[in-house]
Formats: C-alpha cells, sequence, structure tokens
C-alpha cells in the first residue's frame, strides 16, 4: 500500500523550515522596518522609534506564518483586499453599455453585471459553459459506511476506488447540508389522519405528526445532497456528457451508490438552489411558449 501524504500541496521548506515565499515576506517586513527605525530614530526617542517599527514587523510575520481558514496570510489578505474592491451586488445584465449611474441600486450602491458561465442547458441535463466545454451533474444516494462490516467497508472502498481508475474526465464531488423542516410534513400527516380507514390508524398517524413536530423543535435535522459534475473541454470528447454519466452509473452502482442523472430541468433547479438558496423547483413552472406536459421521471443512468 502506498501512502499518499495529506499535505502533497505544501510548499518546500528552504531554510528553517520557511519556503521562500515566506523568506521574502519577513525579509521586505524587515527591510522596511529597518528603514522607518532609521528614519524616526533621527527625529524622535528611540522607544518611539522602536514602537513605529513594531507595526511593520507584526504585519510581516503575520502574512507570513499566520494562517486562517486553510489558507496562508498572505493569500488570506489578498482574498479579502479583492473581495473589499469588488461590487458585492451582481445583476444580469444583457446591454454592456449601460451607464455608470444607471448601474447604482436603490440604496446608490454600485451595482456589476452578474457573469455566469452557463451559457444553456438542454433537455437531457448538459450543461454548455461557452469557451471552458460542458459538465453534466448526477445525483448520488450515499451509503452510511460506519454501518458496514469490515468486509463490506473493503468492497465499498474496492468498487469505489475501480470507479476514481475508470475516471477519463474531470469531475467534482459538493456535498451539501441544509437543515429540514420536518413540520411541513407533520401538517400534511396531521390533516391526512381523519382519511384514514380506521380508528387506530388515525390515532397513530396523529401521534405520528406530533412526534415529527417534537423532533423539528428539540433538534436539528440536516438533510444531504451529494452531487457529482463531471466536465469536458472545449475541444470535446470521444463521448458526450450523456454517454459518460451512463457509464459512471454503472461503475458506481458496483460500489452500492445508486446514482441518477439530472435532465435539464433539474439540473436547473439545482444550479438555482446554488445560487438563491431557494429551493423552488422550476420543473413546477413553465417558461413562456413551453407546452405544459406531465411531470416526467429522473431520468435513469444507463
Amino acid at each position: 500500500m502506498t501512502r499518499i501524504p495529506a499535505d502533497i500541496d505544501r510548499e518546500d521548506p528552504l531554510v528553517f523550515g520557511l519556503s521562500a515565499r515566506q523568506l521574502c515576506i519577513l525579509a521586505a517586513a524587515a527591510a522596511v522596518a529597518w528603514l522607518l527605525y532609521g528614519l524616526a530614530s533621527a527625529v524622535a526617542p528611540l522607544p518611539v522609534a522602536t514602537a513605529a517599527a513594531m507595526p511593520v514587523v507584526a504585519a510581516g510575520v503575520a502574512l507570513a506564518l499566520g494562517q486562517r481558514d486553510g489558507m496562508r496570510g498572505d493569500r488570506f489578505t489578498l482574498a479579502l483586499l479583492r473581495y473589499v474592491r469588488s461590487r458585492h451586488r451582481l445583476v444580469p445584465m444583457a446591454d454592456d453599455s449601460v451607464p455608470r449611474e444607471a448601474r447604482r441600486s436603490f440604496d446608490r450602491r454600485s451595482l456589476a453585471a452578474l457573469q455566469l458561465p452557463v451559457r444553456d442547458i438542454s433537455d437531457d441535463g448538459q450543461i454548455d459553459l461557452g469557451g471552458d466545454g460542458e459538465t453534466g451533474l448526477m445525483l448520488i444516494t450515499p451509503v452510511n459506511f460506519s454501518l458496514r462490516t469490515a468486509e463490506e467497508q473493503s468492497a465499498l472502498v474496492a468498487g469505489f476506488a475501480r470507479f476514481l481508475n475508470s475516471v477519463q474526465t474531470p469531475i467534482q464531488v459538493v456535498v451539501r447540508s441544509e437543515r429540514t423542516d420536518l413540520s411541513v410534513l407533520a401538517d400534511q400527516v396531521r390533516l391526512a389522519a381523519p382519511s384514514l380507514p380506521h380508528p387506530a390508524l388515525e390515532t397513530a398517524a396523529r401521534a405520528h405528526a406530533a412526534f415529527l413536530g417534537e423532533v423539528s423543535r428539540r433538534h436539528t435535522v440536516l438533510h444531504r445532497e451529494v452531487l457529482l459534475a463531471t466536465r469536458s473541454g472545449a475541444s470535446g470528447w470521444q463521448q458526450s456528457a450523456v454517454s459518460r454519466m451512463d457509464a459512471m452509473c454503472a461503475t458506481l452502482a458496483e460500489a452500492e451508490l445508486i446514482a441518477s442523472r439530472l435532465d435539464g430541468r433539474g439540473a436547473a433547479t439545482v444550479l438555482q438552489h446554488a445560487m438563491t438558496g431557494e429551493a423552488a423547483p422550476l420543473a413546477d413552472v413553465a417558461a413562456p411558449g413551453d407546452v405544459i406536459r406531465s411531470q416526467a421521471e429522473e431520468p435513469a443512468c444507463g
């Protein structure tokens, strides 16, 4: 068995465990602090000159050795500066020639154009990314790994390893957890209870509705959604996105992972939820000019 270290992206240390980037930051901070100390010591007492240079030293040490949310201090500072300088309110703009004075919200804050990479979504779920190629989404039903025996866990790991070895295109696995409101389900059970054919069933339904409401009030119930995205470059591959996803579904089935390919409506719903946080399904809303049909089932892979 070959062990792969978790910090493979770590920069190579040069001196005292410090990388070249960290050494450059510390050297620049020391040079600025020494220059500031020399200028201040000519016109002020020694303690004042030292105090004037100390903030520069502290800033250099924080940038070189600090870390926040897994990011180095200098990279985190650059990301923070880009965030502060960027416009935080993005709106769809079809015309780039909108006057600057018109790009203001009601509270006079600056607006910017929302540049989404998605150009089009086909009915079979292929997401056109323009010059970046195309991608497809699959919904994965996870398995409880901890409840399996050692032999079953080894079989699952081996099946997932075969899937990873068979992948020929870039993939991304997104696991999203959000709180589930059981009060809606409890209300539905409570409303359906009087229509049950036996009084004992009605009593059991009302007790179950009360149990769901109690669980919703006392505990945080999370719903976990696992998505797998597969991409192809702008030059394209021999297989289409749909064929690749069907092949991946067959390979994931060996690891007891049930995967379903999202069609155009499903992919649009997932993207809408990711951008707005609203889980309103787009399949229930007909676009202008669309023919209203019955709701189709999720397309199966393979």
